[in-house]
């Protein structure tokens, strides 16, 4: 089982919404950490 928490912020800039994920945190029961690292990296891009 895998759990996600995102905290995403909308921003107004010219008159155009733009959403970015300020924060992402993974859960991993079994605690794989080459997944979650891969997962933190994709995200954060």
């Amino acid at each position: 089982m895998i759990g996600c928490l995102y905290t995403i912020s909308l921003r107004r800039h010219d008159d155009a919404w733009s959403v970015s994920s300020s924060r992402v945190h993974m859960l991993y029961e079994e605690g794989n950490h080459d997944l979650e690292n891969v997962a933190r990296h994709r995200v954060a891009r």
